[in-house]
């Protein structure tokens, strides 16, 4: 079953998740469900499982932070991150 750009995902209703941003754009979605201890003859039994979600900006232009010193110091010299758009072309690319 598919939700405008949202994708069902394997795992059971009943799951304790953890859901990651990544550097790269990407979603990391881990969990297992909630028993008390692992017990594989449950309705919904234990799996720990990893799933990677891919949203549609993954493949979309995204800024890219420049001049960046390369060291802080407490004090030092102050300094400007700016922006640059880069195309999806250039980003690593979806496994």
């Amino acid at each position: 079953m598919e939700i405008g750009w949202l994708v069902e995902s394997d795992y059971s209703p009943f799951v304790s998740l953890l859901h990651f941003l990544l550097p790269d754009g990407s979603v990391m979605i881990a969990g297992s469900n909630p028993n008390v201890d692992v017990n594989l003859t449950a309705t919904f039994p234990t799996a720990y499982e990893v799933e990677y979600f891919y949203p549609p900006y993954y493949q979309s232009n995204r800024s890219v932070p420049t001049d960046i010193p390369q060291t802080l110091s407490y004090g030092g010299k102050y300094f400007d991150i700016n922006p640059t758009l880069v195309p999806p072309t250039l980003l690593p690319a979806k496994p």
